[in-house]
């Protein structure tokens, strides 16, 4: 063999490699849109019932259902239906999505909505774990973003983090206990906040918050009972 023979079949075996190497990457480009693209499986739409179309509505609501109680017992609790979240992460701009959707599912929050992306629509969805922060003064509900999926494509953390931006914080006791005097003089007595998740065959699936009466104690089984 010829040492221009030995070259050409060098030259022919880089270009195979070179075009095997770009099928990869273009079926991995082709799978990973497919992917991002397809519709996720968000279940049933978010049940009520609906306590208003905003932030002071809801709460007005929540305060004729609480205040009766804690006059009758020392512990009251109130679901924010999935309804009611939805109404409240929208108004708090949602992270950036529009139409954005609450569902409460397996004890966590899952946000979805849609985001722009180029000539598509992308739908992101956020698995928020939620926890009661009982040493700050109101206490504060803290949110943890457990999953990100952007369609049916996972995304990882550092990407996450970068698309979420404000959404960990649309959902924000202190001012919806604010907005209302009858609550605003109970927000320092919210003893327990628990997803009532919509999948356990639960009436009224949601955000469930217990509050206790002024100089009573904390009883945090009132949210899960």
């Amino acid at each position: 063999m010829t040492r221009r023979s030995r070259a050409q079949r060098g030259l022919m075996r880089g270009c195979c490699a070179l075009v095997v190497f770009a099928v990869v990457v273009v079926g991995a480009a082709i799978f990973l849109a497919v992917r991002a693209t397809a519709a996720p499986d968000l279940g049933a739409a978010p049940r009520g019932p609906s306590d208003g179309d905003g932030q002071t509505a809801i709460a007005v609501k929540l305060a004729a259902e609480l205040v009766p109680q804690l006059l009758l017992s020392s512990d009251g609790t109130v679901t924010l239906s999935e309804q009611d979240l939805t109404v409240l992460v929208n108004e708090h701009g949602a992270g950036g999505l529009s139409g954005a959707t609450v569902r409460a599912r397996n004890g966590q929050l899952v946000v979805s909505g849609q985001h722009p992306f180029g000539p598509f629509s992308l739908t992101p969805v956020a698995r928020l774990a939620l926890a009661l922060d009982s040493g700050s003064s109101p206490p504060k509900l803290t949110t943890q973003v457990a999953e990100f999926d952007v369609g049916q494509l996972g995304v990882p953390g550092f990407i996450r983090d970068r698309l979420l931006g404000s959404l960990s914080s649309s959902i924000d006791l202190g001012q919806l206990f604010g907005g209302v005097p009858a609550l605003q003089a109970l927000a320092a007595n919210i003893e327990c906040a628990a997803v009532v998740d919509g999948d356990a065959g639960q009436q009224q699936p949601g955000l469930r918050i217990g509050v206790h009466r002024p100089g009573a104690g904390t009883n945090t089984a009132v949210c899960t009972s």
